[in-house]
């Protein structure tokens, strides 16, 4: 995935959840097991391929 696809994931992300550097941070992680963020809005993120853990 080239990183303009990332940062146009982290935006539509973005636009549906809120907070952009919490997901342009969870797709630099694609490559990940998992993402463990304090942000329960961010489980389950469509379009989002790492497991998000709180």
């Amino acid at each position: 995935m080239a990183d303009e696809e990332a940062v146009r994931q982290a935006l539509v992300a973005f636009a549906k959840r809120g907070d952009f550097a919490d997901y342009i941070h969870l797709v630099a992680a694609r490559v990940a097991e998992a993402f463990v963020t304090f942000n329960q809005r961010m489980i389950g993120t469509p379009g989002i391929a790492v497991e998000v853990v709180c």
